[in-house]
């Protein structure tokens, strides 16, 4: 099965609107709504097995504030940005986010480097 549109149902002031989230997360993948008219947020659904079955599936609304944080982005959309760099599982892992447990290397910028051991030097 393969999902291509969402809508939410929102009551505001007395009057129904169905508006799409801005992002859908389904079954690893993300689909960006294209459009003027969205609910900002991403719209995440497990189907938990029952994909023929809506009445069953798991659905979570992330607004965008919580999906830019840094454990949302790494643990649930792995999405790794270029300082980090995944230790453990090891790479070649088909799904790493099946580990309980996810170790990072922080590659800091070479600027940041710099300061650290001027201000380190300068303390001494």
């Amino acid at each position: 099965m393969k999902l291509s549109r969402a809508f939410v149902e929102l009551i505001l002031d007395g009057k129904i609107r169905y508006l799409p989230p801005q992002n859908i997360y389904y079954r690893g993948e993300i689909l960006q709504v294209k459009g003027e008219k969205y609910l900002p947020g991403t719209l995440i659904i497990d189907t938990g097995g029952n994909d023929n079955d809506p009445t069953k599936w798991h659905i979570l609304y992330l607004p965008p504030k919580a999906r830019r944080l840094l454990p949302v982005r790494l643990f649930l959309f792995d999405e790794i940005p270029d300082i980090f760099e995944r230790v453990y599982p090891p790479q070649g892992t088909s799904d790493p986010r099946k580990y309980a447990v996810q170790i990072w290397k922080i590659r800091y910028p070479k600027g940041i480097e710099e300061r650290a051991e001027y201000l380190k030097l300068s303390a001494e």
